[in-house]
């Protein structure tokens, strides 16, 4: 796995991106040797080439050539405004990020290999497929309110409420329309310094939490804890909630992700031994049960 430990001059730097696959299979993103890795309990295996300016990754099903082509992999660079496609290994074309979505916060894949970009207003615009592109007009009219999306086309989006600090996640009206409606409101009762939206897959929400300890002794700095929380979509019951540690070497772009069927999370941390993988598997959200005990993954350097 590829990585630079921080120098006196120089940054950190690692593996940049985690994703889910259909499968449940985990795949990272090896910046820095140019690869993407799918890791099981089992085996850790390349299975594509990417360019090492990749910076975030995204995984899903190839339907181009028939329901069960198997695995499409999307490695974006916001440096170069591209987002490249491989299915089955081969490269599949690219997709052009336009100027005005350079503030892309993370890419997405829908079916038949077309490509979305969520900014950082938790808003989604579709780009299309390398085989069926899509006008700068096209694309500003396809924008969806929500970050992620359930299975009735639900958008989600967080907030940290102005009110009283508290997290909140807001599950946004179905549609294209750009006036917000907001359904269903899940507040936390955690009062938090940020909230961050990890994803949206069967039928649940997970949110990464940021809080103060100002009981907790650091020097003159703040101390700040982590957790990550998955809640039902339907009515907030939390199915699961773990402490994350403290960032390490290095922070990838993005260390949680929720996806597959059932829902897996995945939390990705780089430790000086090696990269350290864990997955929880979250239960059916009409069960009424908490999420499964970790099965854990270690990649070594």
């Amino acid at each position: 796995m590829g990585g630079t430990s921080r120098g006196n001059e120089l940054p950190a730097e690692g593996p940049s991106s985690v994703a889910v696959g259909s499968d449940g299979a985990v795949y990272v993103l090896d910046r820095l040797n140019g690869r993407v890795l799918r890791v099981t309990s089992r085996a850790v295996k390349e299975v594509a080439s990417v360019p090492m300016d990749s910076m975030d990754l995204a995984v899903g099903v190839d339907s181009v050539s028939g329901a069960d082509a198997g695995v499409v992999i999307g490695a974006w660079s916001p440096l170069r405004a591209r987002v490249w496609l491989r299915a089955g290994g081969q490269d599949a074309g690219e997709v052009i990020v336009p100027r005005s979505l350079r503030l892309a916060r993370g890419i997405g894949l829908f079916a038949s290999r077309r490509v979305v970009v969520r900014n950082a207003h938790q808003e989604t615009y579709l780009l299309g497929s390398p085989a069926a592109g899509r006008s700068l007009a096209a694309v500003l009219r396809s924008k969806r309110e929500g970050a992620y999306f359930l299975a009735d086309g639900s958008g989600v989006q967080v907030r940290r409420r102005p009110s009283d600090g508290r997290a909140e996640v807001l599950v946004l009206e179905a549609g294209t329309s750009n006036r917000t409606t907001v359904k269903r409101r899940l507040v936390l009762d955690d009062v938090v310094m940020g909230v961050r939206l990890v994803g949206a897959a069967g039928g649940h929400v997970c949110v990464r939490l940021e809080k103060t300890d100002p009981t907790a002794s650091v020097g003159s700095g703040v101390a700040v804890s982590r957790e990550v929380v998955c809640l039902r979509a339907a009515d907030g019951a939390q199915v699961l909630r773990r402490a994350l540690p403290a960032p390490g070497r290095y922070l990838p772009r993005r260390e949680l992700a929720l996806g597959g069927s059932p829902a897996r999370l995945v939390f990705m941390h780089p430790t000086n031994e090696g990269l350290d993988v864990q997955v929880w598997t979250l239960p059916d959200a009409t069960s009424g049960a908490t999420a499964a005990p970790t099965v854990a993954a270690e990649v070594t350097p």
